[in-house]
């Protein structure tokens, strides 16, 4: 409350406050209240959409490429996929077809079933305001990255070739065909951490589907 000055300049009361002056107060703060809140919501959304919809595709991608495609930790269905991909459609000594512009799919269905399997968890193990965009991030990055860098590097004289860092991509890829190591696509972090990356084509073949029944 203010108080009141005659011509004088004697206080004679406290002039009150008038009420819509105290509503305008009240409704800025919690304007500003709200739109701070909206804003930290809002980065965590997207922290989770971008940086978190690929760390968990990298983490799951490389754990099921190397244990369950390789190593046959589910059983040697989902490996003999993966074995007419690396054998069949893609040997080391026919890595890129010629005059081949359309990668052949290996129809590993198993991919699709881990990716369902991994949004459902998240959807109970995580609060659903991080859930969404986690695995809407994380589908995305999946679907029109990691299989689009895939089948690139399986494509002859791909446009992408004239870069530098996708040649290197593309020898990390190459010599995956060659030895058991570098099971990441895009990024190889996941490598570097375990110890499976390699930077160095082999000079022979190595085992990369060990005891696999044919």
């Amino acid at each position: 409350m203010v108080e009141r000055v005659t011509d004088n300049d004697e206080v004679v009361g406290p002039i009150p406050t008038p009420p819509t002056f105290i509503a305008s107060k009240i409704r800025d703060t919690l304007f500003e209240v709200l739109f701070i809140r909206a804003m930290l919501e809002l980065l965590r959304a997207l922290w989770m959409f971008f940086v978190g919809g690929l760390v968990l595709v990298e983490v799951v991608g490389y754990i099921w490429h190397r244990t369950a495609e390789h190593l046959g930790l589910v059983g040697d269905g989902i490996r003999y996929r993966h074995w007419v991909h690396h054998e069949l459609d893609y040997p080391t000594d026919n890595l890129r077809p010629k005059n081949v512009v359309k990668y052949k799919s290996a129809g590993s269905w198993s991919w699709y079933v881990l990716a369902l399997s991994v949004i459902g968890l998240a959807f109970i193990l995580l609060p659903i305001r991080d859930a969404v965009p986690l695995t809407i991030g994380g589908a995305l990055y999946a679907y029109f990255v990691v299989n689009y860098f895939h089948e690139a590097f399986h494509v002859d004289n791909h446009w992408l070739n004239r870069f530098e860092w996708f040649k290197r991509l593309v020898k990390l890829h190459d010599i995956h065909h060659w030895a058991a190591c570098n099971y990441g696509i895009v990024f190889f972090g996941m490598d570097r951490l375990l110890g499976t990356l390699r930077e160095e084509t082999p000079t022979q073949k190595e085992e990369i589907f060990p005891g696999l029944s044919l």
